[in-house]
């Protein structure tokens, strides 16, 4: 019996070990993450509003079957960095953008955020969330 316990405690030792390092080296090249809202208003009026902002990426009124896009530039960056980008949310299916970015020290980037409402979507207001995390690569 000493002998089976010695065992499962060695494989849950290792297991525990295993994971810690998974989040050790997963984790510890982030250098920088950001949460960005984002929104749009469904309409039938035929008219597209237009929101401009630099704290969220508010892609204005709509009506279904159209898009927008909106951009979030990255300037100057003092050493090399992977862009990661996570949508959450409503409309986070509807946006579509470029992934797994590789910019170069002293370069920027532009990023894209293209946004198509789903023909059929009812009428109202739409939200998610963009989150951005640079790393090191």
């Amino acid at each position: 019996m000493k002998k089976l316990t010695l065992i499962l405690l060695i494989i849950v030792a290792s297991l525990i070990a295993s994971i810690g390092t998974f989040f050790y080296f997963e984790y510890t090249d982030i250098l920088q993450v950001n949460s960005y809202g984002m929104d749009v208003r469904v309409t039938d009026d035929g008219i597209t509003g237009f929101n401009i902002d630099t704290d969220a990426l508010h892609f204005g009124s709509m009506s279904a079957g159209s898009g927008s896009q909106r951009e979030l530039v990255i300037n100057n960056v003092e050493e090399e960095i992977k862009v990661q980008i996570i949508k959450k949310g409503t409309m986070a299916t509807w946006v579509t953008n470029p992934n797994n970015i590789l910019v170069k020290k002293g370069h920027g980037y532009n990023i894209t955020f293209h946004m198509t409402v789903p023909q059929g979507t009812p009428l109202g207001n739409y939200t998610g969330e963009v989150i951005i995390s640079l790393r090191k690569p």
